[in-house]
């Protein structure tokens, strides 16, 4: 396993940081999960989870359907 030193924590060979596994864990867990409540189970502040999410959308593993309050999250495998 080949692993880098990042202000997030490590990255691993699939690219992700163990941060963003716990996001994808909690969302597959509860998919309304809001972005603060993923804030205070990770221990990081919002806008980090915030930039976490933009990343992980970005590269296909989450999507968001449906509006900000009433929406879901959907983890692609």
């Amino acid at each position: 396993m080949i692993g880098f030193n990042t202000e997030s924590g490590i990255v691993e060979k699939n690219g992700l940081t163990e941060i963003q596994k716990k996001i994808i864990a909690l969302m597959q867990a509860n998919p309304k999960i809001s972005a603060k409540a993923i804030a205070e189970e990770v221990g990081i502040a919002p806008r980090n989870v915030q930039t976490h999410i933009q990343s992980l959308k970005g590269i296909g593993m989450v999507a968001r359907q449906g509006s900000a309050k009433g929406g879901r999250w959907i983890v692609k495998k």
